[in-house]
């Protein structure tokens, strides 16, 4: 624009532009629809002076149908599945893996916890022979020092994996529960008669996997609850001198001689020990079921630890030694209450 000035002294005139003003858009409109294969546009108009402008619109997305096979697979080349949109007819494929159909088969060797098997199968289909791995019955078992442990307590079924996958979940920390069904277990789950408990504990219910288990155990003052709360807590961790105890009043339940203690003067952090899981982890250490865990060198005992599945393993498995190993006759120990 122009605005014209007069001098006020000589009556002259002379001029000076105003700038021009910003476009005022519109909010636009559609003017091209997307598609699947090609962008939009909109435009915009300005209000002031009819100047349009315009910006792309992204492509939609394809609207695949539920595919359908256009190749069947073999036992030694793959197939095809393809989905087809249903807005512009693109399409799109994924293999179907090949694979032979194979029988039964006979076993060469078994799995083990840590380690695959193997079985000599024929295919169903072309009558190829093969052989057939077999998976590890547990993925996170590998071979390290707790691996033979695991496969002695699956082996004797004192520990199963974790129920629904293929994981035995060795570091993960043991539950009360899991104590009990474990000690249960190896104690070749005796027909429970007392179900008293389930009226005195308040967590515990006729219809857990572990019920049976834990009335047995309580029963027999082998894993026992809280009395001041009247609760079990059988999800709750157990700490390694908590173990120590529990297998310590199984040893007197079955009346074995428990009569064997190791001051633990050369394990690390022995003095954090309870008092009440005293004597039951001195005969624990005595008895070799417990160890402690090496640190460069050093053995902590870490009695206030939580159990791990894998060190319950191979308490168990030491228990076992244990035992076959006392006299054929053994008194009956006195267990102290705790």
């Amino acid at each position: 624009g122009v605005r014209t000035h007069k001098c006020r002294w000589c009556d002259k005139y002379y001029t000076s532009k105003i700038a021009k003003l910003p476009h005022t858009y519109d909010n636009g409109k559609v003017t091209k629809k997307p598609t699947c294969t090609a962008v939009g546009v909109r435009t915009y108009t300005c209000t002031g002076c009819g100047v349009q402008k315009t910006e792309k619109i992204a492509k939609i997305d394809h609207q695949y149908n539920d595919g359908a096979v256009t190749k069947k697979p073999t036992c030694t080349v793959d197939g095809v599945f393809t989905y087809t949109c249903t807005k512009c007819g693109h399409q799109k494929t994924k293999a179907i893996p090949c694979g032979h159909t194979w029988d039964e088969g006979i076993v060469i060797y078994e799995p083990t916890v840590s380690n695959p098997g193997e079985k000599d199968c024929i295919c169903l289909v072309c009558k190829t022979e093969g052989k057939v791995a077999i998976p590890a019955i547990f993925s996170d078992v590998h071979n390290d020092w707790y691996t033979s442990y695991v496969q002695y307590v699956y082996d004797k079924k004192l520990m199963t994996g974790i129920k629904g996958t293929d994981k035995f979940d060795t570091f993960g920390n043991i539950t009360k529960a899991q104590v009990a069904q474990v000690l249960y277990n190896m104690d070749g789950q005796p027909e429970v008669t007392n179900t008293d408990v389930f009226l005195e504990l308040k967590d515990v219910y006729d219809v857990e996997w572990y019920a049976n288990a834990v009335a047995w155990s309580y029963d027999n003052g082998i894993v026992t609850g809280d009395t001041n709360t009247l609760k079990f807590y059988p999800n709750a961790n157990v700490t390694r001198e908590q173990i120590a105890l529990m297998i310590y009043r199984y040893a007197g339940y079955k009346g074995y001689d428990a009569s064997e203690r190791n001051d633990l003067m050369d394990l690390v952090h022995q003095e954090n020990t309870s008092n009440w899981a005293r004597t039951a982890v001195e005969w624990a250490v005595g008895a070799g079921l417990i160890s402690g865990v090496d640190k460069n060198g050093v053995k902590d005992l870490e009695p206030q630890k939580n159990a791990t599945r894998a060190q319950m393993a191979a308490i168990l498995q030491r228990f076992s030694v244990w035992v076959e190993n006392l006299p054929e006759e053994t008194p009956t120990p006195e267990v102290t209450e705790t």
